[in-house]
């Protein structure tokens, strides 16, 4: 019976990444630009299609049972995964070049994760004095997420009009604050789905952690407000998705040890974090139109970094960190490296200027 209900949970939670996806996806579109509505579908279709693919592609050697659910819980990973980092080059990115993040990620970097994350993988080797790096979605997927975004951003190069002749970063409005809010909810209501993760084992704790989950977002968007309204004068729905997506993201290193006031100060300082680097960004003329680094990355080390119960314990999370940082930045700089010497990673300047709908 116990093993029916782990199976059980192990199909709903890899659903719920998909889902999960899927309000990322709505939040992306909402923070471009309108020129881009039609082939923003498409965009994410064609980069889930590379993730299932690579995911498959990882898998042959061996068979793949009905009931492996470790291999439904690397597809679901991989989807969500390939969505963010997908969402780093929007509106300068070609077809072609979503798609090959979607199979890299499915393909190589969800794999090299869940290997890293097993008994005897790099992460779990991690000691520091009797301290052992404590592995989350917080690590393996967001910050991993960040780090590629960040590389991709560096090599893509900013939209056209993003900066001024003069050097001055412009804004960019996107086009419908309504479906980033939405999103933002979607992503809140599935983020049960990586409580357990990597095992997929049910826990009398994770109805406990969500409730947690949603009262740190809940702190994440007003501080992200507050913030917001120092920075423009001015209340921001972006500023307020921003904070909310951080708030769940920085829970995700320990989930299943939350309390209320450690789900308070992650909330409030991994939103604090993700502002602070949303406008470091723009001082940088850094062109990540969804905020991507600053709310998945940033939040998702400081998730990783909040998981440590001991001063050791940080120091253990911290090389932990470094690790995945480093694969993240050589994996993302050999694709989006190959993607530009071969030149499929931009679209023409042509297509640019008038809008990928024409």
């Amino acid at each position: 019976m116990d093993e029916d209900i782990d199976l059980l949970w192990a199909l709903v939670s890899g659903v719920l990444l998909v889902v999960m996806a899927v309000g990322i996806g709505a939040i992306i579109e909402g923070f471009t630009r309108r020129r881009t509505v039609a082939t923003g579908a498409g965009r994410h279709v064609v980069t889930a299609a590379g993730a299932i693919a690579g995911s498959f592609a990882a898998s042959v050697g061996r068979e793949i049972p009905r009931d492996d659910v470790e291999f439904w819980g690397l597809l679901s990973v991989s989807v969500l995964l390939a969505t963010i980092v997908s969402g780093a080059i929007v509106e300068r990115g070609t077809f072609l070049a979503h798609g090959a993040i979607g199979l890299v990620s499915g393909a190589v970097v969800a794999p090299a994760m869940r290997w890293a994350q097993a008994a005897d993988g790099v992460l779990s080797s991690i000691t520091v004095g009797d301290e052992v790096f404590v592995d989350a979605a917080a690590a393996t997927v967001f910050a991993v997420a960040g780090w590629m975004s960040l590389v991709g951003i560096m090599v893509i190069g900013p939209r056209r009009g993003r900066i001024g002749v003069n050097g001055q970063v412009r804004i960019v409005p996107g086009k419908s604050m309504p479906s980033a809010a939405l999103g933002a909810l979607v992503v809140l209501a599935t983020s049960v789905g990586l409580v357990t993760q990597p095992d997929l084992a049910w826990d009398d704790y994770a109805v406990t952690s969500a409730s947690l989950m949603a009262l740190s977002a809940a702190v994440g968007g007003l501080v992200a407000l507050g913030i917001g309204w120092l920075r423009l004068g001015a209340s921001s729905t972006a500023s307020l998705v921003h904070g909310v997506l951080a708030g769940v993201v920085s829970t995700l290193g320990s989930p299943l040890a939350l309390t209320v006031p450690r789900a308070l100060v992650l909330g409030a300082v991994g939103a604090a974090l993700a502002s602070l680097a949303l406008a470091a960004a723009d001082r940088a003329k850094i062109d990540d139109p969804v905020g991507i680094v600053g709310v998945f990355g940033v939040a998702g080390m400081w998730g990783t970094l909040g998981a440590a119960r001991s001063g050791s314990g940080v120091v253990a999370q911290l090389v932990g960190t470094m690790v995945v940082a480093a694969f993240a930045i050589v994996t993302a700089g050999a694709l989006f490296g190959l993607l530009r010497a071969i030149r499929l990673l931009r679209i023409s300047p042509e297509v640019e200027v008038v809008g990928l709908e024409t």
